[in-house]
């Protein structure tokens, strides 16, 4: 039982390890538009909160002030301020 306890929460470490995490520092909610290479999703992230938002290389926009980053695997983009940076 216990191997696959540690089995398991090595499959979540490696995979968060491969995506890509955004912190949202603010109180406030931003409305987010992911792109990556052939596919878009519109989104929300409460303040006070973390997502995983991709997996591979993406853009993150905020569309209520148009600030955006380009993001890979691993990156962790903090919001602050209604600004995007990695962290």
């Amino acid at each position: 039982m216990s191997k696959m306890v540690t089995f398991l929460l090595l499959l979540t470490t490696i995979s968060l390890m491969a995506s890509v995490t955004l912190t949202n520092k603010d109180s406030k909610r931003y409305e987010l538009y992911i792109s990556h290479r052939i596919t878009a999703t519109h989104t929300s992230l409460n303040g006070n909160t973390t997502a995983t938002v991709c997996s591979e290389k993406c853009t993150i926009k905020i569309k209520n002030n148009g600030a955006s980053i380009k993001a890979k695997n691993g990156d962790k983009i903090i919001i602050k301020n209604g600004s995007l940076k990695k962290n």
